[in-house]
Parts: structure tokens; C-alpha cells; sequence
């Protein structure tokens, strides 16, 4: 097998594992709403709205 293929192999199960160790629903409160949702779901869409905002800080930055 190609090592590609292995890495992705490697982070695909570390994501599963992640995924089913945090299942229990949490509730996002912001500004009016609240939100019930799993854990490993609030924690995803966090990470990438961070990279959707550090993405448009750099395109800023290099427009300038």
C-alpha cells in the first residue's frame, strides 16, 4: 500500500474514533439562540468556522 493511502486510512479511523467518544449533546447558547447538538458536531463546525475566518484575515492581509 501507498503511504497516502495509510495516513488517510490512519486519520480516518482517528476521526471515527473521535466522533463516537463524543456523542453526548451539549447546548450552544449565542446571543438569543440555543442550540442542542453532539459534541463531536459543535466542536467540527468550530474548527472550520476558524478556518473560514483565519482564510478571509489573510485575504485581506494580502490585498493590502
Amino acid at each position: 500500500m501507498n503511504i497516502k493511502k495509510i495516513l488517510l486510512a490512519l486519520i480516518i479511523v482517528i476521526v471515527l474514533i473521535f466522533i463516537f467518544q463524543n456523542t453526548p449533546a451539549v447546548e450552544a447558547t449565542f446571543l438569543a439562540w440555543t442550540v442542542s447538538m453532539p459534541k463531536a458536531l459543535l466542536l467540527i463546525i468550530t474548527f472550520f468556522f476558524g478556518i473560514l475566518v483565519g482564510f478571509m484575515i489573510n485575504t485581506f492581509k494580502q490585498k493590502k
